[in-house]
């Protein structure tokens, strides 16, 4: 699973930081060694640390080839989120 997580800097002083977003995504196991499946969960933490862990929402990234980079993974799943939603992208998001 990978944990993607934000924080915010206040003034750029890592003294003051605070997590604003949390994103994981986790293979579906469905995939083989070369291709994956994976499932997104935006998470976030609000007031209550109960509740806030909770998923808001999730997306699906479908046949990404596990040879390229992390951060293409993490662009996937980005755009699996944010994108689907707005009308821009499926709900899937494929290579």
């Amino acid at each position: 699973m990978l944990v993607v997580r934000v924080e915010l800097w206040p003034g750029g002083f890592e003294s003051g930081k605070r997590q604003i977003a949390l994103m994981r995504i986790y293979n579906d196991g469905t995939g083989d060694d070369e291709r994956g499946n994976y499932i997104v969960q935006q998470l976030s933490y609000g007031d209550d640390p109960v509740t806030g862990k909770l998923p808001l929402s999730e997306g699906v990234v479908k046949d990404h080839n596990r040879a390229c980079s992390v951060w293409e993974l993490v662009r996937k799943a980005l755009n699996a989120k944010w994108a689907a939603p707005l009308g821009l992208a499926s709900n899937i998001a494929k290579e």
